[in-house]
């Protein structure tokens, strides 16, 4: 016969007899001070996303070949303009308040920081103009060669009318506006279609807008606007809404408390999220380790 052997819980305080009765019942008890407590969380799916098209783009590589602080910085002010048009260069203020900081290592960035940044890119203009010129470059979707070489050329007369600041700006606008327009072309089955994308060659605004030509609504469009869903059940969203749905995908920091040890993960993605990633085909989708 198997001997057992019984103890007598009753002699101690309640909350030690459910420890107890927790560890003979095969859980886990850890000390409540070694528990992870969340430090952060932050808005980033939409980051993920712009960041993902500007890869894709190569943005990085037309600023310049070398991986430097300066051009991370540029590239974050690329991404905020995307999200947030309204945004003025030079101002850090969403480098915290979303994971653009984490994710290009400028979470700490100052305004002299955005200030020397923007010098360097003002220097860099020349450079950058001629690059837009070459076969392919930032041509994927909506812009051949030429119409990004007329855009080039655009870009170095623009540019040399305005000071340095300005200078730098316009380039910001100009590839923030190009990564939106990539970002909407790939987007198009979730959006609202309002018009096609026309590289707007022979009358650039002074600000810089690409031109969109309006078209009669599609089949397709009307069945989207009575319905408000796609064709496979997702809401139909604009731009703007979209990325808002976009930045509830979260980056969520936890540390444990007594040790210096943190750890980051991703909320789960929704199937609008998954199905945007999926279009604009963002290899960095968040993968929770």
């Amino acid at each position: 016969m198997k001997k057992t052997n019984s103890f007598d819980l009753s002699a101690l305080p309640a909350e030690a007899s459910t420890v107890v009765e927790w560890m003979m019942a095969g859980e886990t008890v850890v000390p409540s001070e070694m528990l992870p407590a969340p430090t952060r969380v932050l808005p980033a799916g939409h980051v993920l996303a712009v960041l993902g098209t500007m890869k894709r783009l190569g943005v990085a590589e037309l600023l310049s070949p070398r991986t430097s602080h300066k051009r991370n910085l540029i590239l974050a002010m690329v991404v905020q303009r995307v999200l947030w048009p309204n945004s003025v260069p030079g101002d850090p203020t969403s480098f915290q308040s979303s994971t653009i900081g984490l994710e290009l290592d400028v979470q700490d960035a100052t305004a002299d920081d955005l200030s020397a940044a923007l010098d360097w890119l003002t220097a860099r203009r020349e450079r950058i103009a001629a690059r837009l010129a070459e076969p392919n470059l930032l041509s994927h979707g909506h812009c051949g060669s030429r119409e990004t070489e007329t855009i080039a050329k655009f870009l170095s007369v623009r540019m040399g009318r305005r000071n340095g600041i300005d200078q730098a700006a316009a380039v910001i606008r100009f590839l923030a506006r190009h990564v939106e327009l990539e970002m909407r072309r790939l987007l198009a089955p979730l959006l609202f279609r309002k018009g096609k994308i026309i590289p707007a060659a022979h009358s650039y605004p002074t600000s810089m807008e690409i031109a969109i030509e309006p078209l009669r609504p599609t089949v397709s469009t009307k069945m989207k606007k009575s319905r408000r869903t796609t064709h496979d059940g997702f809401p139909v969203h604009s731009f703007r809404s979209l990325m808002a749905a976009l930045g509830t995908l979260t980056l969520i920091t936890t540390w444990i408390t007594g040790s210096n040890s943190t750890s980051d993960r991703y909320s789960t993605p929704t199937p609008l999220q998954k199905r945007a990633f999926e279009l604009l085909e963002v290899t960095n989708e968040p993968k929770n380790q």
